[in-house]
C-alpha cells in the first residue's frame, strides 16, 4: 500500500470524520488511520483507483491521489498482498492513542457496537446456511469522484479474483450509518438485517451477491 494507505485514510477522514465532531485535526486523523489500518489487517486484498496525473510520472507516490480503495478478505490466497501483521500493529497503535482522550473512548465504544451487532449478522448467515467465499472488508470512493464508476472497477476486479479462487459467493456487513443504498442498487441482496435498537435509530445489513457469473 504504501502512501496510499495515508491517501486512504484522508478519504475515510473526509467521509466520517465528523465523528469526531469538535476534534483537533490529529484526533481525527488517529481515527481515519486506525479504522484503515483496521480494514486491511483483517482482510488479504486491496486495491486502489487513482486520479489520472496531467504528466507522466517515475514515483508512484506522484502518480496522483487516491480516489477511491477496496480491502478484501478471499478465501483460498494463501499470501496477503501487502504486510497484514504490519497494519494490525499499526491499529493497535492508534487505537491505544485513541484511548487516551474523551472522544477518543466514545468513538471507539460507538465502533464495540457496530462489531456486536455484525457479529450477530454473521451468526443469522450461518443458521441459514448462508455462506460466502469473500468478505468485502471496506469499500470507499472519495466524494468529489462518486458517480465515476471507481466503486465498480473496484469490486469487479475483486470478484474477479473471487473467481480465481474458486469462489461464488461475496458477502459485506454495513448499515444505515453508511451508504447501503450502493448495494441494493448494485444487485447484492440482504440476507440479513439487525437494529441496533437504541435511540440512534441505525441498523445494521448484511449483503450477499453470487459473483459465480459476470454481470
Amino acid at each position: 500500500m504504501g502512501a496510499d494507505f495515508y491517501g486512504v485514510a484522508s478519504i475515510f477522514d473526509e467521509i466520517w470524520g465528523w465523528e469526531l465532531e469538535g476534534a483537533a485535526q490529529a484526533e481525527r486523523a488517529r481515527l481515519a488511520l486506525f479504522y484503515t489500518a483496521a480494514a486491511l489487517a483483517s482482510g488479504n486484498w486491496a486495491r486502489v483507483v487513482r486520479e489520472q496525473p496531467a504528466a507522466p510520472v517515475d514515483d508512484l507516490d506522484d502518480a496522483g491521489r487516491v480516489l477511491a480503495f477496496l480491502c478484501a478478505d478471499i478465501k483460498g490466497i494463501e499470501t496477503p498482498a501487502y504486510d497484514r501483521a504490519g497494519y494490525a500493529r499499526l491499529a493497535l497503535f492508534y487505537r491505544q492513542a485513541l484511548e487516551e482522550t474523551a472522544a477518543g473512548r466514545e468513538i471507539l465504544d460507538f465502533y464495540a457496537r457496530i462489531e456486536a451487532v455484525n457479529a450477530d449478522l454473521l451468526g443469522q448467515l450461518r443458521s441459514r446456511a448462508m455462506g460466502w467465499d469473500a468478505e468485502l472488508k471496506l469499500l470507499i470512493t472519495a466524494p468529489a469522484a462518486r458517480g465515476r464508476g471507481c466503486a465498480g472497477m473496484l469490486t469487479r476486479a475483486c470478484f474477479e479474483d473471487v473467481r480465481a479462487n474458486r469462489g461464488r459467493w461475496c458477502m459485506l456487513l454495513t448499515d444505515t450509518h453508511c451508504a447501503w443504498q450502493y448495494y441494493e442498487k448494485t444487485g447484492w441482496s440482504q440476507d440479513a438485517r439487525r437494529p441496533w435498537g437504541d435511540d440512534s435509530g441505525i441498523t445494521g445489513f448484511a449483503y450477499r451477491k453470487d459473483v459465480g457469473r459476470r454481470d
